[in-house]
């Protein structure tokens, strides 16, 4: 079930702090479901991303405009992304906000 604007506006503005204008590595592949690294680069080798991603020269792997995954998570409920949920805050900050790590 989609959140009420509201809701999704507070989704957006806290990836927004969090993260920067871009996203990417590990944040960007949660963000879009992916358990692992190796899923996230099936999903972009099969095109089959829900939400545009791209990559940026002198950068390795992938990134996207973190407004963009906050709409695509607001329409979908973004459940794991609440507050209120431990999981959601245990791992802020603790991959590189801008993608540094090797997802591709």
């Amino acid at each position: 079930m989609p959140l009420n604007d509201h809701d999704a506006a507070d989704l957006e503005r806290r990836l927004l702090r969090e993260h920067g204008e871009l996203i990417g590595g590990t944040a960007l592949a949660r963000g879009l479901g992916y358990r692992t690294a190796r899923a996230f680069q099936v999903g972009v080798k099969r095109e089959r991303m829900p939400i545009e991603t791209f990559t940026l020269v002198g950068r390795r792997g992938r990134f996207a405009r973190t407004f963009e995954l906050a709409r695509w998570l607001a329409s979908r409920g973004a459940a794991g992304m609440r507050d209120n949920e431990p999981e959601a805050q245990a791992g802020a900050g603790s991959a590189d906000p801008q993608g540094g790590d090797a997802m591709r």
